[in-house]
């Protein structure tokens, strides 16, 4: 192992009331780093080497003495392919003055004597607004906790709103809000959830429940995010002179669940806590969410906007019978979310995302859309139904033959078909496939669980707006169909007990942010098992996450370069939407693909023709700008051997052999860049030197006679 790269900081400093040096970096654990500086003219070495942890590190040691005009930081590896390294500040530290402050820090009352009325002063259960549901609808909801499913995902709710019993929210209570997302935290606040998610989960267990304790420990919650100072999760974002912004994610959390217990709490909170949470939701939410809105255009081309227009209809809703003119300014924001769904939600039903954002924007404005409807006395099912009514099409096109399970592609970090969506969209539309996940998903608690910023806030208007009766799980996979808006097709066909699902992957014109470079790519299940694979996304924190949008990490055609490198696509500024047919005996698809690679290629198709569910033939048909040679990526949790131009490996009684007779050369790497953590394999087929080229992939399987899955 030697260094592989080196940076030089140029610096002026000189001050010797500080003596620890700290750096703030991201790096993979095969990775080191060691510092030198430059100190009076000479050069002073740091012995210690660091190595990566695979998300954020603080690494501190001591200042050197003396005037620092340059900081050398030298890396090392022992990872075979590029990679990045992120750091995100360097800075001093006085450890006397740091240990001062510490030892400051105001501590706040669990009773908050003057916001939380006592408990003997208690009304009767109401609601301020009334925004998703009101104090009319609890003796329903109390009936339905023990309704055959729901009492089970009840149950669930139940469970962990004890957990959230045992914390202490004062105990968190700082200048910034408590976070698990590591991406812009110190290293030292590691470790503490957020409130918002966990309040609101107490909060909706206790008042159905009518548990007086639950209730009051919500309360303190509710305080604890009214009294933290800067509704954002570090100071790195409020620091002097910085312009330093993660956009306005934990704002538009906090202020969703402060309105939401308000809400729910009105009973219990005083008039000056009332106050209180009105002015909150407008300095340290709203105003903020509504400059992010207006400094980002793109946040207008994708679903973040969106998501971020929840906070401004749930708070405006909140604020508008205490202030005269926020009538105009809800109304305002809905429009700005009616504008952008229309944008970010295909005429298909779909998104180019893949199911961990679908869900995770209609867990967003799900509950904005219900508020807005009951507020302005409109129909809720007319207008979840105006962006959702072809949802079903896009589901059950992702969808796995497993029930509740989907594929990964798009930058997901889920399986599962997940959050309120699926029970909202069978409650008010008993003809949704959502009718037959809804059980798996309450059964695998990707209700619960939702994905992303979002993790751990599901299942709470699901179980108010589901059905009441729960059907028995069933696959909702399409035998075919092509998506042409949103860029995917898939053929899903049974052969007696045998499947095979092929999902391919195109693009709508000019993707958002999340795309990765990856139109072309197909995955394939057999018999339930996933053979060839997308692996999803990592958690952003994991210095890996980017390179798992690069096209070498998907089942595509890339170009291989004389330095033996794998060029990206380059996102299309046309659609990329495959074409054919299929039925349950066979399909055929057809992708033109030049657009993606019009920088190295002035011709590209990829057709897949598939007969059985024991053949799959992928051909390449293509010119290079430049004589070169191509390379062939496949990606898979199962384990290949090579033998010449071919590629065997066995799973669960099934023998896959991949047969390219093109090859010049086979290559197999391992690794775990994948959503889930899981190794997988990569095979690379490098053609021979060309320039025009039509090359043919054969995937074939053999089953034993006895299968160990079977599809029901």
């Amino acid at each position: 192992m030697g260094d592989a790269a080196s940076l030089r900081l140029e610096t002026d400093l000189s001050y010797p009331q500080y003596d620890k040096m700290l750096f703030c970096l991201s790096m993979i654990p095969e990775t080191s780093i060691r510092f030198e500086f430059e100190v009076d003219g000479k050069i002073y070495k740091h012995d210690e080497v660091f190595w990566g942890t695979g998300s954020r590190l603080e690494i501190c040691i001591p200042a050197p003495k003396g005037h620092i005009c340059a900081i050398y930081m030298i890396i090392s590896t022992k990872y075979k392919f590029e990679q990045m390294l992120s750091l995100s500040w360097f800075g001093l530290q006085n450890s006397s003055l740091v240990k001062q402050l510490q030892t400051s820090i105001q501590k706040y009352d669990s009773s908050w004597t003057g916001l939380i009325k006592p408990l003997d002063n208690w009304e009767d259960i109401h609601f301020q607004v009334g925004l998703l549901f009101n104090e009319t609808d609890l003796e329903k909801l109390r009936e339905k906790r023990l309704y055959p499913g729901w009492s089970d995902h009840y149950r669930y709710l139940e469970e962990k709103a004890t957990i959230y019993m045992n914390r202490h929210p004062e105990a968190d209570l700082t200048a910034f809000l408590p976070t698990d997302d590591r991406r812009y935290i110190r290293e030292s606040e590691n470790d503490r959830t957020p409130y918002h998610f966990e309040a609101l989960v107490l909060g909706f267990v206790g008042i159905i429940n009518d548990d007086k304790q639950m209730m009051q420990h919500a309360l303190r919650y509710l305080m604890s995010m009214l009294h933290t100072e800067n509704w954002v999760q570090s100071a790195e974002q409020k620091l002097t002179g910085s312009t330093w912004s993660t956009r306005c994610f934990m704002e538009e959390m906090t202020t969703t669940s402060v309105v939401l217990l308000a809400d729910w709490y009105a009973f219990a909170l005083t008039d000056r806590a009332k106050d209180l949470v009105r002015q909150c939701i407008w300095d340290k939410g709203l105003a903020i969410i509504d400059r992010d809105m207006m400094k980002h255009d793109y946040m207008h081309r994708i679903n973040q906007g969106a998501w971020f227009c929840r906070a401004g209809i749930l708070g405006g809703l909140y604020l508008e019978n205490a202030w005269p003119h926020m009538g105009r300014y809800v109304n305002a924001k809905f429009g700005t979310m009616n504008k952008i769904l229309k944008r970010y939600i295909m005429r298909d039903g779909g998104v180019d995302e893949g199911i961990g954002y679908f869900c995770m924007t209609a867990q967003a404005v799900i509950p904005a859309l219900v508020a807005y409807a009951r507020s302005r006395g409109k129909s809720t099912h007319r207008i979840i139904n105006r962006y959702f009514k072809k949802a079903d099409n896009y589901l059950s096109t992702l969808s796995s033959f497993e029930p509740g399970k989907g594929s990964v592609d798009g930058d997901c970090r889920t399986e599962n078909f997940c959050g309120d969506i699926v029970p909202v969209l069978a409650g008010l539309f008993p003809g949704s496939i959502c009718n037959d996940i809804l059980h798996q998903c309450i059964q695998n608690r990707s209700i619960y669980n939702v994905t992303g910023s979002l993790i751990n806030s599901g299942g709470l208007i699901g179980f108010v707006y589901g059905p009441d009766k729960i059907k028995v799980s069933k696959p909702i996979v399409s035998t075919f169909n092509i998506m042409p808006k949103s860029g995917f097709a898939v053929s899903a066909r049974k052969s007696g007990t045998h499947s095979l699902r092929i999902l391919f992957s195109g693009s709508k014109p000019n993707p958002s942010s999340h795309a990765h470079y990856d139109k072309g790519a197909f995955t394939v299940e057999a018999d339930g098992t996933d053979v060839f694979v997308d692996r999803g996304m990592l958690q952003y924190d994991d210095p890996r996450a980017l390179l798992a949008k690069c096209s070498r990490m998907h089942n595509v055609i890339t170009p291989y370069l004389p330095n033996g490198s794998y060029p990206d696509q380059n996102l299309p500024e046309k659609r990329v939407c495959p074409k054919g047919s299929g039925n349950e005996q066979q399909v055929e698809l057809t992708l033109d693909l030049a657009e993606v690679w019009k920088e190295y290629m002035s011709s590209y198709q990829r057709h897949i023709i598939s007969d059985s569910v024991e053949k799959i033939i992928i051909t390449d048909h293509g010119t290079l700008k430049k004589r070169g040679r191509v390379a062939f990526h496949l990606h898979s949790g199962v384990k290949f051997d090579l033998d010449a131009y071919k590629a065997v490996g066995t799973v669960n009684s099934m023998t896959f052999e991949v047969t390219a007779k093109w090859a010049d050369e086979i290559l197999h790497f391992e690794d775990s860049l994948s959503f889930d953590g899981r190794a997988l394999h990569h095979l690379v087929f490098h053609s021979k030197e060309l320039e025009t080229f039509s090359i043919e992939t054969t995937i074939s399987v053999k089953r034993d006679s006895q299968p160990t899955i079977q599809m029901i």
